[in-house]
């Protein structure tokens, strides 16, 4: 491959804001809605209720936390999926729902942070797993640019064998052809 083929399979295919400020799982509901949600809460645009409002929140507040978690995480009307930052967690979306809604008049409690108390958030192997699908195996099941491909026990013994703190070094700072994070743009965790 050329190196602008390369180049161009490692391009990020999207950029959410929604990394910024945090770990994922770990962001409270002020920071998801200033990044996400304010697009169009902050003016009420598509028809979504204007932060703030309580008229606007009364009849969502009405049908519950529950509920309203549940369009926000499924989306309803014009409102995508997550707000359409699907790097966001199920916790991350509900705490943006309390924190909204409570100004608009609800008393909801915001989920807590898992791990605020100075210890990591908890890591998801599924948020692992979409990264790796996403991002990582354009280049690591075809072994693209020396890339060692997934599953070949021989090409990551060496790299395994230096630990995984080196691991984790060589694939967040990047390696050889391998641009930092492999090209995404979200967190480190």
């Amino acid at each position: 491959m050329s190196k602008e083929a390369i180049a161009a399979r490692l391009k990020p295919v999207g950029v959410s804001v929604a990394n910024e400020g945090g770990a994922p799982g770990s962001r409270t509901g002020e920071a998801v809605y200033k990044a996400i949600c304010s697009s169009c809460h902050a003016a009420g645009l598509a028809g979504s209720p204007k932060f703030a409002d309580a008229g606007a929140w009364a009849g969502r507040i009405s049908q519950g936390f529950d509920t309203l978690v549940k369009h926000a995480v499924e989306g309803i009307r014009g409102m995508p999926a997550k707000g359409g930052a699907t790097d966001l967690t199920n916790e991350e979306v509900a705490r943006a729902v309390a924190f909204m809604a409570n100004a608009g008049g609800a008393k909801f409690a915001e989920p807590k942070v898992e791990g605020a108390a100075g210890g990591d958030a908890k890591v998801d192997p599924a948020k692992g797993k979409e990264i790796y699908n996403t991002v990582c195996q354009a280049c690591h099941t075809t072994g693209a640019a020396g890339a060692p491909k997934f599953g070949d026990k021989a090409a990551w013994a060496p790299r395994i064998g230096k630990g995984l703190d080196e691991l984790v070094a060589s694939a967040t700072k990047g390696l050889n052809a391998m641009p930092p994070k492999g090209g995404y743009s979200g967190s480190d965790a």
